[in-house]
């Protein structure tokens, strides 16, 4: 389970019994991740799937409305609680290495620049509305 998978209040209780004065909230866009599950029960990152540019077309970017809500629902438990928020934001060429696998990523940075200039584009409009909430709410 990840931050953002905990209920809002319960996740402000989490860090108050820890005796943090701040909750770390991060959303990962897992764009085009293999993940595994491991014997413990944790997701595992394997590879990208995303390794050609017929692959982009299928790229769907999140919903921003539901990210706006969880973080504005976090946000207002962690004020009632005296507690500040630091929201972690995706980040493009994170985001991007992920989807394609850091090796084939690195390949197509010599050999395709223009692929992976491409997809940084596509994830760029979500990752940059994503930022453009955060400082919304918490600016």
């Amino acid at each position: 389970m990840r931050s953002y998978d905990i209920p809002a209040g319960d996740i402000v209780k989490l860090y108050t019994v820890l005796g943090c004065d701040m909750v770390y909230l991060a959303n990962l866009w897992e764009l085009g991740r293999k993940n595994l599950m491991n014997a413990h029960g944790r997701r595992c990152y394997v590879d990208g799937e995303i390794k050609t540019r017929a692959a982009l077309e299928q790229v769907i970017l999140p919903d921003i409305s539901q990210v706006k809500e969880r973080i504005k629902s976090v946000y207002e438990h962690c004020y009632e609680a005296c507690l500040g928020l630091i929201y972690a934001v995706n980040f493009v060429p994170k985001t991007v290495s992920m989807a394609i696998g850091p090796l084939d990523y690195s390949m197509s940075l010599m050999d395709s620049p223009d692929f992976i200039k491409d997809f940084q584009k596509i994830a760029s409009e979500y990752c940059v509305a994503e930022l453009q909430t955060a400082l919304e709410i918490g600016g």
